[in-house]
């Protein structure tokens, strides 16, 4: 009977020892300490960022992205691995964007993307771009730069792009050159 008291006991005291081994590590750091830690023009920083755009209730486009530090007198964002996903775009029901990092201005509605920047729809039309802007108001994807486009049956390559996310027209603005390959069996 003593050997089970005994041994209950050292049970109770091993896990009291655990709790307190545990709670005194696991200490998060004070309020003030984490703002102090985040850079001047910083006032919020996130590890995860989810945001939808609705209108009229519908799903128009949702971005997500690893980190965001947002300052709110600028009404700014800036974003590290991002996802930027289109939901019925013209004959697409979907157009999913990456990039490395970007930016999201909510004062001119728009969403800057950069370092590697792809962009594939659900047919596997696929854009490769270095730089990529978001226009809410205009509802237009822009760039100056270099682009790559492929599809099943088609490559372009050119130096800047506006695709109107409405009815999904995309123009390539300079230098394009186009492959089409024939359809199998011709």
């Amino acid at each position: 009977m003593k050997a089970k008291h005994l041994l209950s006991a050292l049970i109770i005291v091993t896990v009291v020892l655990l709790v307190v081994i545990i709670a005194r590590h696991t200490v998060e750091k004070p309020l003030a300490d984490v703002v102090e830690s985040l850079p001047d023009n910083v006032d919020v920083a996130l590890t995860s960022l989810h945001y939808s755009h609705n209108e009229d209730g519908v799903r128009q486009w949702v971005l997500d992205a690893d980190e965001a530090e947002y300052q709110r007198q600028a009404g700014l964002a800036r974003l590290n691995n991002i996802t930027l996903e289109f939901y019925n775009v013209s004959s697409f029901s979907r157009v999913r964007l990456t990039a490395g990092q970007g930016t999201f201005d909510q004062n001119l509605n728009k969403i800057e993307l950069w370092d590697n920047v792809f962009v594939q729809t659900d047919q596997d039309d696929q854009l490769t771009l270095d730089r990529l802007v978001y226009d809410q108001g205009l509802r237009q994807l822009n760039s100056d730069g270099p682009v790559t486009y492929k599809s099943s049956r088609l490559s372009l390559s050119g130096n800047g792009l506006q695709l109107n996310i409405a009815d999904g027209v995309l123009l390539i603005k300079e230098r394009v050159k186009a492959t089409l390959k024939p359809q199998a069996g011709n």
